[in-house]
């Protein structure tokens, strides 16, 4: 199993990304567009994992708080390459996610499940395969996620899917 730890958000919020994600697709020269129900905010890329390893991942998340969260994005950016552009919402610093970022990758790494990554870049990928010429400006985004969750990455009828293995809800404030 390919797996990742992410944020989940709600239909609300995927709405407003897909609604974004068509605002930009007249920009868009090629590119394939994320599906709604695939939004999510990647916090600790995992690998392939065997399906009888799975309770360690669960037992990390068991002893995550995740905290209550409200990003804020207000430009685009790309991840370039010579193969395969990706477009994405970039979010702006947030102490609260960098924590939990942190958070989750120091337990990754103590169990070594991972090696430390490359420095973290929070971002919301909208486009695959893209290119577009000039890149528009947008109106600022405010999103709240609901969850942190294990996902797999997989391919099902052809469609790239990320499917939630479980979660945990975020923190309320208050």
């Amino acid at each position: 199993m390919r797996l990742f730890f992410g944020l989940t958000f709600s239909e609300e919020d995927k709405i407003a990304l897909a609604r974004l994600s068509g605002s930009i697709d007249p920009y868009i020269i090629k590119g394939k567009a994320v599906r709604e129900e695939n939004y999510h905010l990647t916090l600790s890329f995992i690998g392939e994992v065997e399906q009888k390893h799975l309770d360690v991942f669960y037992s990390i998340l068991d002893r995550i708080d995740p905290p209550s969260l409200t990003l804020r994005m207000k430009s685009l950016g790309l991840f370039a390459s010579r193969r395969n552009n990706t477009l994405f919402l970039q979010v702006e610093p947030n102490e609260r996610l960098t924590g939990l970022q942190q958070m989750l990758e120091q337990e990754l790494v103590s169990r070594q499940l991972i090696t430390k990554g490359g420095k973290y870049r929070p971002h919301i990928t909208l486009f695959r395969q893209t290119l577009i010429p000039i890149m528009p400006m947008i109106e600022p985004l405010t999103l709240s996620p609901t969850s942190l969750a294990l996902f797999h990455s997989h391919r099902e009828h052809d469609f790239l899917t990320y499917t939630v293995v479980c979660e945990k809800e975020l923190g309320v404030d208050g």
